[in-house]
């Protein structure tokens, strides 16, 4: 691939995944999005790491990396509180230039506001879609030179 460090092929990816429908329906966005060239890293947040865990390895994916966002007992504004701190550390470290995050769980929201938090002085593109994602869509749309 060819391209400078701010070419958008060349811009690294954080897919960010919390529980098992966000995997099953973000796996073919990852997929996709590899295909073209762009890096992406998959990053579980450990809400629900067995079940996303599993359901990535059906579409043949494993997380890039895995926080332990989740704690036993924990109420969703605990596991909201961690996860977004784990998760700004992790886009601190990684540096993505694009966010994909999926749903309405605590994940997704935690995620999305990481992605505002830990890009700050930088351009980031943070994705949210509480439907269906397409990925063919989401592909061209990063190839735009907008992003």
């Amino acid at each position: 691939m060819t391209g400078t460090a701010g070419d958008v092929r060349m811009a690294s990816v954080m897919v960010v995944v919390g529980t098992r429908p966000e995997a099953i329906k973000l796996a073919p966005v990852v997929k996709a999005l590899r295909g073209t060239g762009l890096a992406v890293r998959i990053c579980l947040s450990g809400q629900h790491p067995d079940l996303a865990g599993a359901a990535l390895a059906d579409f043949g994916l494993a997380a890039d990396r895995l926080l332990s966002a989740c704690r036993p007992g924990q109420s969703l504004a605990e596991l909201g509180t961690r996860a977004l701190s784990q998760l700004a550390a992790a886009m601190t470290r990684d540096r993505p230039r694009v966010v994909v995050v999926q749903g309405d769980t605590t994940t997704a929201l935690a995620a999305a506001l990481a992605g505002r938090i830990a890009t700050a002085g930088r351009t980031l593109a943070v994705v949210v879609s509480g439907g269906n994602v397409d990925a063919a869509v989401l592909a061209r749309a990063l190839q735009r030179p907008s992003v």
